[in-house]
C-alpha cells in the first residue's frame, strides 16, 4: 500500500477526533483511509476523457525537479492509484 511504503500509519477514528479542529468533526468521514479507497463509479456529471493529439510528443525537459524521497512517494501513489482502477 501506498501509505506502508512511506513509513505512514494511517489514524484511526479515536486519533482522528483527538487532532480534528471541532469545525471539522462533522466531516470525519473524509478523513477516514478506507472510504478513501472507494470510487464512485459512472458518475457522469465528472467522467473526463483526456485526448491525446495522435503522434504528439511530450516536452524534452522535467517540468519540476523531485528530491530521491520526492520520486519515490510519487511513484508509489500512482502505483497506488494504478492498482485500484483510479487512474
Amino acid at each position: 500500500k501506498f501509505y506502508d511504503k512511506l513509513d505512514i500509519k494511517p489514524l484511526i477514528r479515536a486519533e482522528l477526533l483527538k487532532i480534528l479542529l471541532d469545525y471539522y468533526r462533522p466531516y470525519i468521514d473524509i478523513f477516514d483511509l478506507k472510504e478513501a479507497d472507494k470510487l464512485l463509479l459512472n458518475r457522469p456529471s465528472i467522467n473526463y476523457r483526456i485526448t491525446l493529439k495522435p503522434g504528439a510528443l511530450r516536452p524534452a525537459k522535467r517540468l519540476f525537479s523531485y528530491s530521491r524521497d520526492d520520486t519515490e512517494a510519487i511513484k508509489a501513489y500512482v502505483e497506488n492509484m494504478l492498482g485500484k482502477d483510479f487512474i
